[in-house]
């Protein structure tokens, strides 16, 4: 059994989930100990539980100390099936995050998933729907048909966001081919997704958010397409994500990311100099993944093997590493000056 510290690194929910992805892929099951050790309320919250019941959907799992506030707990993984579910996160629990637990196995599974998902879809401390959808997921796209259909926004606080995935696989892991993301090349262009709730609509909200960035990104000289929508939804919010084509990436389909939520005051200026902020530091350190993207390959790579070139190393990668060498044979190095991660 693989034992992990989840009081190492940032001590987040991260650990946990990347332990519950590669136990899927792996078969081995795992004992994690002082969960979340370094939050202001450690251990097991509502929207950690989903992680764990999304992973025991997909391979059939036994799991003990599934509880809320439990501190450890076991994973023992089953087989993957060809499954159907209906998850509610409960109120404005990130969707996306959940989603990181299963996600990857899933495409590498040679099975058919289809998940309905309630819960948030754009909330603080993880990745917007729409990055999920138009950058993260498209990483996969040559292994698995995948189809992200947003049905209904979930902001904070209510959340009640309604999400339709089906996965297909159509590839096994050994399929994979290393991940090369270590010369960006250059930016063909720029596409992204402004949202709002309804009732924004009349303030024109999403059309300010699309008229902000469309000025701040017009130094860069490049093709930019970004649209903007309206979407029912329980409380009041918005944001916007914006992904950039990079000419590398053969094999694999190259983007950086970056996404930003409107705050309480609803200002909608503010809101897209951040997620241009974000974008363009990316752009200027010729980075070929975005620093948030990076953590979130961590897993693929222990399995492919590769280089990738961020812009910023952050504590989340360093974690995601360490659970990745615990689980496989691969051997990370990096290299923080450069913001180089190799696996090997």
């Amino acid at each position: 059994m693989i034992l992990i510290d989840g009081s190492l690194d940032e001590g987040g929910g991260a650990i946990l989930r990347q332990s519950l992805a590669l136990s899927i892929m792996t078969g081995k099951p795992f004992r994690i100990t002082n969960i979340r050790k370094k939050r202001p309320k450690p251990g097991l919250k509502a929207q950690h539980l989903k992680s764990v019941e999304l992973a025991r959907i997909v391979c059939d799992a036994k799991v003990t100390g599934a509880s809320i506030g439990s501190d450890e707990l076991e994973f023992f993984p089953g087989e993957i099936k060809n499954a159907k579910a209906n998850v509610n996160i409960g109120t404005a629990g990130s969707i996306t995050l959940a989603l990181q637990s299963v996600f990857i196995p899933m495409v590498f599974s040679g099975k058919s998933f289809n998940l309905k998902i309630t819960g948030g879809t754009d909330v603080k401390w993880s990745p917007q729907i729409d990055y999920f959808k138009n950058v993260f997921s498209s990483f996969f796209s040559g292994y698995a048909d995948i189809n992200i259909k947003v049905l209904r926004k979930g902001y904070y606080p209510k959340g009640n966001g309604f999400v339709d995935i089906s996965v297909k696989s159509k590839a096994n892991i050994k399929d994979a081919k290393p991940l090369m993301l270590d010369n960006a090349g250059s930016l063909i262009g720029i596409k992204g997704h402004c949202h709002a709730s309804k009732d924004l609509e009349r303030r024109q909200a999403s059309e300010k958010l699309r008229g902000s960035a469309q000025i701040l990104l017009s130094d860069l000289h490049k093709d930019i397409d970004i649209v903007s929508a309206y979407y029912e939804s329980d409380s009041t919010g918005g944001g916007i994500t914006l992904y950039g084509l990079l000419s590398c990436g053969k094999e694999i389909p190259c983007r950086i990311g970056s996404s930003a939520l409107l705050d309480k005051d609803l200002d909608e200026e503010k809101t897209v100099e951040e997620a241009v902020s974000f974008f363009k530091k990316n752009i200027l350190r010729n980075a070929a993944c975005d620093s948030y993207l990076a953590d979130q390959l961590i897993t693929l790579m222990a399995f492919t093997g590769g280089i990738i070139k961020t812009s910023t190393i952050t504590r989340h990668v360093k974690g995601n590493i360490r659970v990745a060498e615990s689980f496989t044979e691969t051997k990370f190095d990096v290299n923080e000056e450069k913001s180089i991660i190799t696996a090997t």
